[in-house]
């Protein structure tokens, strides 16, 4: 049995994702309202608050719980925020595997492994570059 947990740069990624998205509304009612309007000052609070939960709070709470392993013949992630989810598939069930990175992931130097096996997909995101290449070795080995 093997585990292994998602990098830390994922971290960064999801916030930096994030800060991308709030820049649409922040435009948007600095665009539409009067400057310290209400309807300014009631868009902007919320926006802001939405932007800081996500960062401080969700975010840091799904890397913590986000991790892989292999239990037998299995590769399983756990998932979730508020709750614990898992997810597995079957090793034997396995049809194609594929590695891919966005190019801000690059920039961070994680990857993006994708499972597809009979009837059900597995993405593992923010695997190390080791992690990554450890893992499809080892489908390979187990698939042949």
């Amino acid at each position: 049995m093997f585990s292994f947990n998602a990098s830390k740069n994922i971290l960064w990624v999801w916030r930096i994702r994030l800060a991308l998205i709030c820049l649409i509304p922040s435009i948007l009612s600095s665009w539409f309202f009067k400057t310290y309007s209400d309807l300014w000052i009631i868009s902007t609070s919320l926006w802001l608050i939405i932007f800081t939960f996500f960062y401080a709070f969700y975010f840091p709470i799904k890397y913590k719980k986000l991790s892989y392993c292999r239990d037998g013949n299995i590769f399983i992630k756990n998932y979730g925020v508020i709750y614990t989810m898992t997810k597995s598939v079957p090793l034997k069930n396995i049809q194609f595997i594929v590695k891919s990175a966005t190019p801000l992931e690059k920039l961070f130097k994680i990857y993006t492994f994708r499972i597809v096996g009979a009837g059900s997909q597995l993405i593992a995101t923010g695997l190390r570059s080791d992690d990554l290449n450890f893992l499809y070795d080892y489908i390979r080995r187990e698939k042949s």
